[in-house]
């Protein structure tokens, strides 16, 4: 057995022996860590979350009652509560009616959703871990879109639309009435929030959908020809990106730029997908219809590839396939219909305070053209 090692303090004093075993442990390592010891790995603490469950000791200094919701569950805390259950069938019919008014595919959704699940998840505190994965995802969806749907209705008064009857019970004029109040009351509740960055992905709109652009998978096989645009539709032939994907697409086109008849297909082809992918932000739509089958880890790291890695060697030949299709989607995205309501929507509908100008300069507007008529008709009749 090895002689343990003694130090001898100026004292006279032994100070404690410490063991190679000591300082190995896992337990010695994960308290270095917590103290913030410098020769520890990585930050002494994790990331904080935003939404918190109430302690007990602050529910009973006060009232109880005041941090539980009453009519809606927003987030996982208070989801599955018996008293909170009915307004799920109202959540689920306000996702569909919100999914189907914006004419795209849950799917597109449910990716948004996906790619950022870990932050959200993070967000809460000491979250169970039976919140993980599909069920997960699927209740942000839910409650993101109900309460995307809830603050549209109050920005219309309870105003009932072709997607809503007169006689809903939550998305109408009789509902405004009588829940407005309750759903916004338990908005407050701190553990029935829903994180920002949740609502932010699932309001994203990329610059193509807003000028009216689908995408599809392209059936033909090889570059020439694989991308094509009619009607609106852009078809793209399925690209697999993988860790080796660099190396591949970086040797392919420096061959092309080496061997005059090779073409630059693999080139073009490259540069045409870097101008579709500007930021991260643009990957979970292509991801979503099946063209990128991402393998790289996330979004973040396919628009790096596409934007600061391969673009910088691509090129466009002028009498390429792809010219003629990147002109065709230009002159559609800049047809005054299609761009002016683009415009519309990325001026009115990006920013709630702008919305809501808007819908007070019309209300105005329409007061002041009223007060006219009647005027002009009063003096008429006179």
């Amino acid at each position: 057995m090895d002689e343990e090692m003694v130090v001898v303090e100026g004292n006279g004093m032994q100070a404690p022996s410490v063991t190679p075993m000591a300082n190995s442990s896992s337990w010695v390592v994960e308290m270095k860590k917590m103290i913030g010891d410098s020769s520890a790995d990585g930050p002494c603490m994790p990331e904080r979350p935003s939404i918190y469950r109430v302690p007990e000791y602050i529910k009973k200094m006060t009232n109880p009652e005041a941090y539980r919701p009453k009519l809606v569950s927003l987030g996982p805390f208070h989801h599955g509560d018996p008293a909170l259950v009915p307004m799920e069938a109202h959540k689920r019919r306000a996702m569909g009616r919100m999914v189907k008014r914006s004419g795209k595919p849950l799917r597109e959704f449910l990716a948004a959703v996906e790619e950022v699940a870990e932050q959200l998840r993070g967000a809460y505190e000491n979250l169970d871990e039976g919140w993980r994965g599909d069920r997960f995802v699927h209740l942000m969806v839910t409650d993101g879109c109900f309460l995307l749907e809830v603050r549209r209705m109050c920005k219309l008064e309870g105003k009932v639309e072709h997607n809503y009857g007169p006689d809903d019970p939550v998305f109408s004029e009789h509902g405004y009435l009588y829940l407005k109040k309750n759903i916004v009351s338990d908005m407050l509740v701190m553990e029935n929030q829903l994180p920002l960055l949740l609502l932010k992905k699932l309001r994203h709109v990329a610059e193509l959908r807003e000028a009216g652009i689908h995408f599809k998978v392209s059936r033909a096989t090889g570059f020439e020809g694989a991308v094509s645009f009619e009607g609106g539709v852009l078809s793209i032939p399925q690209i697999l990106l993988y860790d080796d994907a660099e190396c591949m697409f970086l040797n392919l086109m420096a061959f092309e730029r080496l061997h005059p008849s090779a073409g630059n297909d693999v080139t073009t082809f490259v540069y045409f997908m870097a101008r579709l992918i500007k930021t991260a932000m643009d990957v979970p739509l292509l991801r979503s219809k099946g063209i990128i089958d991402n393998r790289l880890g996330s979004d973040e790291a396919v628009a790096n590839l596409m934007n600061n890695t391969l673009i910088k060697g691509a090129v466009i030949c002028k009498d390429s396939n792809l010219t003629d299709v990147i002109r065709e989607v230009n002159a559609y995205c800049k047809k005054p219909c299609r761009s002016l309501w683009a415009s519309f929507k990325h001026i009115y509908f990006s920013k709630p305070w702008s919305f809501i100008s808007l819908v007070a300069a019309t209300l105005l507007l329409t007061a002041a053209v009223m007060q006219t008529i009647y005027t002009a008709v009063a003096f008429y009749k006179n």
